[in-house]
């Protein structure tokens, strides 16, 4: 029997293996082949079709876990379950975060981001070929501390970091020890597809000159000649346009958004150019 930190039994695997696990296990393994599957690829055009797939299978995987918790909505709903899941992901990270934090073995580092799965590890002063060396030895270490199939993964390492809150973060990484760096960033203007174009192509270089360079001067210089190019009308309408999915059956007329009144001007003009059921739709704000 295994009791989980929120006082929750459960038969071991042994005994009888429950039907969620067995689908779970097969699915988080189809994920994790895709993952590895991505990196030995260089056209972005495959990455990115197996990204798509390893994401949708996390959503799916999520779905499950959603359901367990959904009480009234939910197909096969167990609060226990869910309960037991969010409790054991934290107890596995705070776990984690305490035998790595500040450890010798570990170069003395710091956690500075931990959050649902993943933890960001600071080492001041060390290479990247240092980092990986650390980084792959604290992933086998804290693999070795849990049960199969739970697995700390080490992915990649990041020479320059700008944390700006929890889920919001943009990088100049590197997932392979002798690979190319490449920027990526999460929940940030920059890597949102429903702000105006201009935000997020300017952030994004801002972003990457200031990981390349640490001279916050010339990110200075780059926004103050892009805000002057802005002012005296240089730069194109199009640069300025949002783009928002459209889902016209969920809005009343009192409620409808500038999208939503975008759309329909659009198929006043051309019925056939009626948008899709979550189709992005651009517009312009202008004044008057």
């Amino acid at each position: 029997m295994f009791v989980t930190p929120n006082k929750v039994a459960f038969v071991r695997k042994s005994v009888r293996e429950g039907i969620i696990p067995r689908i779970l296990l097969e699915f988080l393994m189809s994920r994790i082949m895709i993952k590895d599957s991505a990196k030995l690829y260089n056209d972005d055009t495959i990455k990115r079709l197996l990204n798509e797939r390893q994401i949708a299978i996390k959503l799916f995987m999520n779905v499950m876990f959603g359901y367990t918790g959904a009480s009234f909505s939910g197909r096969m709903p167990s609060s226990e379950i869910a309960d037991s899941v969010v409790e054991l992901a934290r107890y596995l990270l705070t776990s984690s975060i305490e035998d790595i934090d500040g450890n010798p073995k570990y170069g003395r580092g710091k956690v500075v981001y931990g959050d649902t799965d993943s933890i960001f590890y600071h080492l001041k002063g060390y290479s990247v070929e240092q980092a990986f060396k650390i980084g792959e030895q604290i992933a086998k270490d804290m693999t070795k501390k849990f049960p199969y199939p739970v697995e700390l993964k080490f992915e990649k390492v990041y020479d320059g970091l700008v944390l700006v809150s929890k889920k919001r973060y943009y990088g100049k990484c590197f997932d392979k020890l002798n690979g190319n760096a490449k920027y990526e960033g999460k929940g940030l203007e920059c890597v949102r597809r429903d702000g105006i174009d201009l935000t997020s192509e300017l952030m994004r270089d801002t972003l990457n000159l200031l990981l390349d360079t640490k001279d916050l001067s010339k990110v200075k210089d780059l926004l103050l000649d892009v805000l002057a190019d802005s002012r005296a009308g240089l730069l194109t309408e199009d640069k300025y346009c949002f783009a928002k999915e459209v889902k016209m059956l969920k809005y009343s007329e009192s409620s409808m958004p500038s999208h939503g009144h975008a759309a329909r001007q659009l198929t006043r003009l051309d019925p056939n150019l009626i948008p899709k059921y979550g189709e992005r739709m651009k517009y312009l704000v202008t004044k008057g």
